[in-house]
């Protein structure tokens, strides 16, 4: 099977930021799901584009690493298309599992990992190769609704 890089956007939402991980159903989110749970063993920052293949909107950055006391997402003050997400390595493996399930579904799926200064939301087959933009935004608001409730 020939997988499609995971898309990387990012949306300013009625629920503050959120930074979208997303995918069509054929999509390499096993690769994902390593990343997380590797990640627990890993010190020092990383690029999520170097560890897994994922396509960001723009100039979008995610910088992840595994600290003892991680904290969430982070934007940086110096460049705002630029997040930190730092968790400890329980809250990877934690995330790895919710990857997993996500991976073994046949229908469309997403989870929610973290929250901070923007939420993360992993999404399978939810919407088209590359979704996001302005006329789009609408979209959001469907997995914004279903998540919540």
């Amino acid at each position: 099977m020939n997988h499609r890089a995971i898309e990387l956007a990012f949306a300013e939402t009625s629920n503050g930021p959120w930074i979208v991980l997303y995918g069509p159903m054929d999509a390499d989110f096993a690769s994902l799901q390593r990343c997380f749970d590797e990640l627990r063993h890993k010190t020092g920052e990383f690029d999520l584009r170097e560890l897994v293949a994922v396509t960001p909107s723009g100039s979008l950055e995610l910088v992840v690493s595994c600290l003892p006391q991680g904290s969430g997402i982070r934007r940086s003050p110096q460049r705002p298309v630029r997040f930190d997400w730092s968790e400890p390595a329980h809250a990877w493996e934690d995330h790895a599992s919710r990857i997993a399930l996500l991976v073994m579904s046949d229908s469309p799926c997403h989870q929610r990992l973290s929250g901070g200064d923007a939420t993360v939301i992993v999404s399978k087959g939810e919407y088209a190769y590359r979704w996001f933009d302005e006329e789009s935004k609408s979209e959001l608001t469907q997995i914004q609704d279903a998540t919540i409730n």
